[in-house]
């Protein structure tokens, strides 16, 4: 995550009023790291309830991201638990983290993240 917010911190900003926009923004940019990094990754993953932000699998693990902006990693992580995200992955065997990241438009960075 470190490297992240530093990613994050040489990024410009935008003028763009369009909150939608700034999360999208955000969103784009963890996947493409992942993805320059070989790891499997999708974004807005359909699943039966709602849409997981971003899914990473790796060879040890699966990652359920769940981002907020200005919102809490509490609010993050309880929505993972309430939409069910994990359970389209329960018959694969490899352990399942939950990443719950705020990322704060004041500062344009992720403001605060936790794995449960």
């Amino acid at each position: 995550m470190n490297r992240f917010k530093a990613l994050f911190a040489c990024l410009p900003y935008t003028n763009t009023a369009d909150e939608n926009y700034v999360e999208a923004n955000f969103q784009n940019v963890i996947y493409i790291v992942f993805i320059l990094l070989g790891k499997w990754s999708e974004i807005k993953m359909h699943t039966a309830l709602g849409k997981a932000d971003c899914i990473v699998k790796t060879a040890s693990a699966i990652y359920i991201f769940e981002f907020k902006r200005d919102g809490g990693v509490e609010k993050a992580l309880e929505q993972i638990e309430k939409m069910k995200y994990a359970d389209a992955f329960a018959a694969d065997g490899r352990p399942i983290e939950k990443v719950g990241v705020n990322f704060s438009t004041k500062e344009r960075n992720i403001a605060d993240w936790r794995t449960a």
